[in-house]
C-alpha cells in the first residue's frame, strides 16, 4: 500500500514538473528595445536609460564583449562614445538562462531604428534602395593632383595616389561577408574612379562588374563645387528596380547635402542607406557608421 502511494506521489510529481508552462518567453519590453536591440540616443553630455523585463531576471555587464557598467534591475548613467556595446542578462527562469543583448549607442535613434529594420527586411527584395558607401581606409600615399600622369586618379600605386590600409581592406571584407548573410539582394555596383573606391568595392565580393562614374570622383579630379547633385544624379540613373545598387564615393558627398547633420561625420568605411525614387534627391533612411555593422555579424 505504501509502495503505490509512493509511486503514485512520484508519478503525479513527474506529471506536474513536465506540464506546458503558461509563462511567456523572457523578453525585453521597454521602449527604447525594439528588433532585440537595446536603442540609447547619444548625448555628448552622457546617457541615462533602464531597460524593463516581463519575467526575474539580472543586468551584468557582458563578459566578453565591449559592455559598460549596469545596475542589476537595468539601470545605467554614464557617459559612452556612439557604438555597439553588449550587456548580459541572467534570467531566473527560461532558456537561455543567460542572454546577451546589444546596445546601440547613436545620436538620431528614430533614423537608426529604420536603417536596421530595413537592412534586415532587404532580403525580401530591396525595392529602390542604394547603399551608399564612403571609400574604406585609406592612409597609404597621398593623392597627387599636379601628377603629369593621365588620369593618375585611377592608379593604384601609392606613389601616386592614396590608397587603402591593412584596416580598410578587413573592413571592406568584412562588410561584404555581413551583406551576403543578411542575404542583401545587391544587383547593382557603380563606383568612383579612385582606385581605393574601387577596391572598397571588390574586397567586398559580391560578384558583379562595378561601373565607374566620374561623378563620383574626389573633388581632387571633379573640382564641381557642389557634388551632391551630381552623386545623386548617378544613382537615380542607376537604381533598380529590384535589389540594391551599392556605390563607393568621397568624403565630398556631404556638399549641399541636405542630409549632412545625420550622416556627419562620415568617416572612411561609413555609409547612409537611401530609397531612389528615379527623380529628385533619394529618401534617406539613415546613417551607417562602420560601428553598427556589428549588430548582424554572427
Amino acid at each position: 500500500m505504501k509502495f503505490n502511494y509512493l509511486h503514485s506521489l512520484f508519478l503525479l510529481v513527474l506529471i506536474w514538473s513536465c506540464r506546458p508552462t503558461d509563462d511567456p518567453p523572457n523578453q525585453l519590453i521597454s521602449d527604447n528595445v525594439d528588433e532585440g536591440i537595446i536603442f540609447v540616443k547619444h548625448s555628448d553630455s552622457g546617457v541615462s536609460f533602464r531597460v524593463k523585463t516581463n519575467n526575474p531576471g539580472k543586468f551584468k555587464p557582458c563578459a566578453n564583449k565591449p559592455t559598460f557598467a549596469i545596475s542589476e534591475d537595468g539601470q545605467a548613467a554614464l557617459t559612452l562614445e556612439q557604438g555597439v556595446y553588449w550587456i548580459d542578462i541572467h534570467w531566473a527562469n527560461g532558456e537561455p538562462l543567460i542572454q546577451t543583448v546589444p546596445v546601440l549607442v547613436i545620436k538620431d535613434v528614430e533614423y537608426a531604428r529604420k536603417t536596421v529594420t530595413t537592412l534586415k527586411n532587404l532580403k525580401q527584395g530591396g525595392g529602390e534602395f542604394a547603399l551608399v558607401f564612403r571609400h574604406a581606409d585609406a592612409s597609404v600615399g597621398i593623392d597627387k593632383p599636379a601628377s603629369t600622369i593621365p588620369q593618375w586618379w585611377k592608379s593604384c600605386d601609392p606613389d601616386v595616389a592614396r590608397q587603402l590600409s591593412v584596416t580598410g581592406i578587413v573592413r571592406s571584407q568584412r562588410i561584404g561577408k555581413i551583406l551576403k548573410q543578411l542575404q542583401v539582394p545587391i544587383k547593382k555596383a557603380i563606383s568612383s574612379e579612385f582606385c581605393r573606391a574601387v577596391q572598397t568595392l571588390e574586397l567586398m565580393e559580391l560578384g558583379l562588374p562595378i561601373s565607374l562614374d566620374p561623378r563620383l570622383n574626389h573633388e581632387n579630379a571633379n573640382p564641381v563645387t557642389f557634388n551632391y547633385q551630381e552623386v545623386f544624379n548617378s544613382l537615380n540613373e542607376n537604381r533598380t528596380s529590384s535589389g540594391v545598387l551599392i556605390a563607393s564615393l568621397h568624403y565630398n558627398i556631404y556638399k549641399n547635402n541636405p542630409h549632412w547633420d545625420i550622416i556627419r561625420p562620415f568617416n572612411m568605411t561609413d555609409g547612409f542607406l537611401v530609397r531612389v525614387e528615379g527623380t529628385g534627391d533619394p529618401e534617406l533612411v539613415g546613417s551607417l557608421p562602420y560601428f553598427i555593422w556589428d549588430l548582424f555579424e554572427e
